[in-house]
């Protein structure tokens, strides 16, 4: 199993990042160490010029700057434009799409920008397991702690 991780989960949406840090934490607890959020690509790119991460969820649809946009500025790394300099270690870090965009031909567009796995919302777990276990290249076991919506 891999090291606990440092996650940051990236969504224009309050309740989809309530959700999926809530399924992280019910399911996947023995794995993620800590969980940040941004309601923002830009916001993003300015939480990974200061800190480091192990595991990036990214929402497609946002707005100002997409999670395809977000992601290209990551694995750039030195933002001119912005004028934030990405952490040499996130430039390499893997980025899950998480979006209801996740045809074939969508996902090859996210892979072509740098990201690593795509999860379809609504989420499914199992789906879930398999794009961290992929980008993370262990074995991860979900924990079944009931309904992530509960307390």
């Amino acid at each position: 199993m891999p090291s606990p991780l440092k996650v940051l989960i990236i969504d224009d949406n309050d309740i989809n990042l309530q959700i999926l840090s809530r399924i992280l934490s019910k399911h996947f607890s023995h794995l993620i160490q800590t969980t940040f959020t941004s309601t923002s690509g830009i916001l993003a790119l300015d939480i990974l010029s200061k800190n480091e991460f192990d595991l990036i969820f990214c929402d497609i649809e946002m707005p100002m700057l997409n999670g395809v946009e977000t992601t290209i500025e990551i694995r750039r790394g030195n933002n001119g434009e912005n004028g934030y300099k990405i952490l040499e270690r996130n430039r390499n870090v893997p980025i899950i799409a998480v979006t209801t965009k996740d045809k074939e031909c969508d996902r090859k567009e996210y892979a072509k920008a740098g990201m690593d796995a795509c999860v379809g919302k609504p989420i499914c777990l199992d789906e879930l397991k398999t794009a961290i276990e992929l980008v993370t290249g262990g074995i991860v076991d979900v924990e079944n702690r009931g309904d992530f919506l509960s307390d």
